[in-house]
């Protein structure tokens, strides 16, 4: 996945630099706020400036000496079927409340396109004190559309509740 992260030298927030990792996603039954918990302890060592040196110098150097089918089976290779694929992004909105035409913007939900291989993407927007998420699946992913829904209310219910530590 592509993670924001900053560059060496650079303070918190001030640049928007991606890399590429690949992160295992936990799916065993656990707590909603488990999964967060861990999820954000694996992350956490990927947000490195290093992170963001190696990538630029593969993306500008290493993949320029590639020639063009060299180049397609390594990426085919590393970001293949073998995985599964999904787009996620997490953007910050405005703090404050806004308006349009002079009535109040309450939320704003991203829409995140699917993309060949990509069979899933989830948009999550800060909007004035809300988290507003927007999800779009392939209709091959899914058995049974209501049962994701459920799913999300559950998990999205769980995380609301106050953590048992800190």
């Amino acid at each position: 996945m592509p993670q924001t992260v900053r560059a060496p030298g650079e303070p918190g927030g001030s640049a928007n630099v991606t890399a590429a990792t690949m992160l295992d996603l936990p799916s065993a039954g656990m707590p909603e706020s488990d999964r967060l918990r861990l999820v954000c302890a694996c992350t956490a060592a990927l947000r490195s400036g290093f992170r963001a040196q190696a990538s630029r110098f593969v993306m500008h150097t290493v993949a320029g000496l590639m020639p063009p089918p060299i180049h397609r089976w390594f990426a085919r290779s590393v970001y293949g079927g073998r995985f599964f694929h999904a787009i996620v992004s997490n953007l910050p909105g405005p703090r404050v409340a806004l308006t349009m035409a002079g009535g109040p913007s309450r939320q704003a939900y991203p829409i995140l396109p699917l993309a060949p291989d990509a069979p899933l993407t989830i948009g999550a927007l800060g909007w004035h004190e809300q988290l507003c998420v927007g999800i779009a699946a392939a209709a091959s992913l899914l058995d049974d559309p209501a049962e994701l829904a459920d799913a999300i209310r559950v998990a999205f219910d769980e995380l609301r509740q106050p953590a048992a530590s800190p």
